[in-house]
């Protein structure tokens, strides 16, 4: 099977953030690998969803730097980054909306990004089977641990970051639900769902990278996933109707 490229290198790629040198190389990549041309084009599906949704309230700064330095102590207690991107960086939704553009927005785009579509064809690109997953009722903070059962354990160099990001969740939905009766319904109903995607996505990584623990594309794709909700979850509470 040939290498497939980063799903970094696909967002920057599609964001065009590439130098001209390393596009030209992607570029040269697509044209031989199906499997990628399908991702590249569904991530740019993700921006033209953005394009009519309404407009909704620009989250203030704060939260994130705490959030993001208890992850990067996850990283650092398995000895390794937990992605090629700064540790006290936002986390990136794939093809940025302009600046014009709010929360609400960026919302949509993670319900989008984080179906089990996109997580299908991360599986497929890597020749891993999917694992069928059930989806739960109401949204809430993940747990690797269903009611009434065990869950099978990750691989041990991703255990601690997992730790880190469901710390950080517990908190951060903590903080949603404190703010939830000043934010819309319609707000509220997004974020809701949002959360129920994203949980699913959650599953179906994690399951995989259990039934093939040497993927660091699996590892990769978890650990975007477990981002994308704090970066959800961190809008949601910082946000609140004026």
């Amino acid at each position: 099977m040939s290498m497939h490229l980063e799903w970094d290198r696909l967002n920057d790629c599609v964001d065009g953030r590439l130098s001209a040198a390393d596009e030209a190389d992607v570029r040269e990549h697509l044209a031989e690998c199906r499997d990628c041309r399908s991702a590249v084009d569904a991530l740019r599906a993700l921006g033209a969803g953005t394009r009519a949704l309404p407009p909704a309230i620009e989250p203030p700064p704060g939260l994130w730097q705490d959030v993001a330095a208890t992850i990067a102590a996850g990283g650092a207690r398995t000895g390794k980054p937990l992605s090629s991107r700064p540790p006290d960086s936002p986390p990136v939704v794939p093809v940025r909306p302009g600046p014009s553009r709010r929360w609400l927005a960026a919302a949509a785009v993670v319900l989008m990004a984080l179906s089990s579509g996109i997580t299908a064809l991360v599986l497929r690109r890597d020749g891993v089977a999917p694992v069928p997953v059930v989806a739960t009722g109401t949204p809430a903070v993940p747990t690797p641990v269903a009611a009434g059962g065990t869950a099978p354990v990750v691989p041990a160099s991703f255990a601690a970051t997992e730790a880190a990001y469901l710390d950080s969740l517990a908190e951060l939905h903590a903080a949603f639900v404190a703010q939830r009766h000043a934010l819309a319904p319609t707000t509220i109903a997004v974020v809701e769902r949002s959360l129920l995607t994203i949980d699913a996505a959650i599953a179906e990584a994690r399951a995989a990278l259990v039934a093939d623990p040497a993927n660091q594309a699996l590892a990769e794709l978890l650990s975007t996933s477990y981002r994308q909700k704090v970066e959800l979850l961190r809008r949601a509470a910082e946000s609140s109707e004026t």
